[in-house]
Order: structure tokens, then sequence, then C-alpha cells
């Protein structure tokens, strides 16, 4: 056992090092002319305000003028799992002239476009209060650029991420993040079914999707469920960004392997070079790579049985190198333009409606 915890702390004491190497470097934009992302089924197959009430620029000239929410889970109890509720759970209202107002859970839901999908936006770890509103901003205009004919309620939803102490606590993290899928699953159900609802996650934010949609599909987290069985729902699809699940995780009888009961389609952004995916092993002995990293295997796919044909899988390595963070996916419109099919349901708006095709290589 001493043995044991000795290799352990070693694992630890590297990850932790190569980790501060990583995140200390100063992220850079890259532009350049890349070939379309290619989908690889796996069967056959400006900155607003950054502080509530305050108005920030004016409207982003790259996409519509539109309405969006920002959800903060930031004030919700961080240590047992718990439901939403009015007193932790901050709703934000950001309009086209760049104001972010607090509101409520009623008016958020009054305020949504009938019959129109709801895409929720949640971020991975390591992301401030402080980059909420230009984060929640920038995805905006990368997925309204995408497909700006087709209608969209945007929810940008933030979760008590910041680095921790110890600051790498990489596994805690991870645990934070499914925990707060239990406010995300309640305010999904909170949401009237004729809304289609879609998840864009990003590293731990796809773990908290994942929880999320475990939840709905009846499943366990941590040791508790829904208190209102999911029942008749939603139709939901999913993208997973650089995930930072073990890449089993989906697969019936694991961690979240009721995820897919309830998911009509995910996407999954695979990179290969993925620098900080590639120290997701290291965080506990015997763990699994990373879902973001290596995909799904082929052992995944015969567990996964029928739900396999339900998972595309998209290379993005061209895109983001060996880069981790969410601003090297949202600088990319082809991304979105993939992204789109699982984002806005384009087959239920509207039976004619054109999928503008990526960029040709």
């Amino acid at each position: 056992m001493r043995i044991l915890a000795l290799f352990d702390s070693r694992r630890r004491v590297a990850a932790c090092i190569l980790l501060l190497a990583f995140f200390a470097r100063a992220p850079t934009a890259a532009a350049q002319t890349l070939p379309a992302p290619q989908f690889m089924p796996v069967v056959g197959g400006q900155q607003a305000a950054s502080t509530p009430g305050q108005c920030g620029p004016t409207a982003c000239r790259c996409c519509p003028a539109e309405t969006y929410w920002i959800v903060s889970l930031r004030c919700c109890p961080q240590k047992t799992p718990c439901p939403i509720c009015p007193n932790c759970v901050d709703f934000l209202c950001r309009t086209p002239d760049g104001c972010l107002t607090r509101s409520s859970h009623a008016a958020f839901l009054a305020s949504l476009l009938p019959r129109v999908p709801v895409c929720f936006m949640i971020h991975g770890s390591y992301v401030t209060w402080q980059d909420v509103p230009h984060d929640a901003q920038r995805t905006f205009c990368w997925l309204r650029g995408a497909a700006p004919q087709l209608p969209l309620n945007y929810v940008y939803v933030t979760w008590p991420s910041d680095p921790t102490l110890p600051p790498f606590d990489i596994q805690g993290l991870g645990r934070k993040s499914a925990r707060n899928g239990f406010q995300l699953a309640t305010l999904t159900q909170s949401i009237p079914c004729d809304h289609p609802v879609s998840f864009i996650g990003h590293s731990h934010g796809a773990r908290m999707t994942l929880s999320t949609l475990h939840l709905l599909g009846g499943g366990v987290v941590q040791g508790c469920c829904l208190a209102h069985p999911p029942g008749a729902s939603h139709r939901f699809r999913a993208v997973l960004g650089a995930a930072a699940v073990d890449h089993h995780w989906m697969n019936p009888g694991e961690r979240y392997g009721c995820s897919m009961r309830v998911t009509e389609c995910l996407l999954n952004f695979r990179s290969r070079h993925d620098g900080a995916l590639s120290l997701y092993p290291f965080r506990r002995p015997f763990s699994k790579a990373a879902l973001g990293k290596k995909g799904l295997t082929k052992r995944d796919i015969r567990k996964l049985g029928p739900f396999a044909c339900r998972i595309a899988e998209c290379d993005v390595t061209p895109y983001v190198k060996n880069h981790h963070f969410w601003q090297y996916y949202n600088g990319h419109p082809a991304l979105a333009l993939s992204a789109v099919p699982y984002v806005y349901f384009p087959d239920v708006q509207a039976s004619n409606v054109v999928i503008p095709p990526a960029p040709a290589e």
C-alpha cells in the first residue's frame, strides 16, 4: 500500500508540474486556412459588462442583435448535490445593447422563443467570473454566424470552476462539475417540452453535460438522483469539446451510462494532440484516457451497442493542434458549421432548411 501511495504521489506531482507549464503559456490566436473537419461516425455510418446591471459596448457586429442569458451556478452549495432554487441560481439577461441585468427564473422561461431550441453552453475549468461575459459573447457569435437564418435560445451556464487550493485539483473540479449537473438537469426539466434542448460542453463542462443527461435518463450521480422522475421529456442533442471524461463512461453500466438513453445524437470533437488531456490519466491510478483525446475505442462501440450509432466523432486536431482552451474551438467557423445539426435541430424547425456546407479543403 505504501508503494502504491508513493507511486500515486509521484504521478500527482509530475502532473502538477506539467499542468503548470502548460497553463502558464499565454494563448495566442491562430489564423490560417484549414480543411473542413472530417466526421467519423463510430458505427458504419465585444466583451460585455462583467458586473450585473452595468452596460458594456454595443452588440457584436458579427452576429444578430439578439438577447441571450447567462445562468450562474456559482452561489449554489458545492458540498452536496441540490436542486435548482431561487436563492442560489442567478439569471442574468444580456440584451443586444450590451447590458447584463439580473432577472429571475420566471422571466427566463417567459423570454424563450416558442418551440425554438434551447442551447446550453457549459464552460470548463479555470474560468473566472471576469472571463464569463466575453466567453459567452464570443461563443454566441460563433454559433449564430453558422446559421443566422435559424432562431435559437442561447444560454451560457457558468459554475465555480476557478483555480482552487491546491491549484491543480483536477479530481475535485471534475466532481464539482458533475455535481452541478443536478442544477442543470432540474433547470432543463422546467423548460416546456416543445423546446428541443442541446448542450455544448467543453472540458469539465462536457462532464457536466453527461452528468445532466445521465440524470435525465434516470441515472444516479454521486449517490443521488432527481427528485422528480424524468418521464416524458424533451429532444436532447449534445456537442462535446476536449471532453475531460474517461472514454468509456458513456457505456451502459458505467458512470454516465444512462446519458445515451435520452440523447438523440452526440458529436465528440476529438483532438489527438491536446496537451492538457495528455495528462488526464495521471490524475489517479488506473485512470483511462480522455474521451476528448482518444475518442471511443472498438470495445466502447461494442459495449454501447445500438447507442453507438447515435455518436459521431470529428477530428479537430488540424484546428486546435495541441491546445485545450475553448477559444481555439470557437475561433473556427467550420467547427460551428459542423455543430449546426446538433445545436439548431434544423430537421425539427423546418424541413426545407439548407444547412450551410463546411468549406471545401
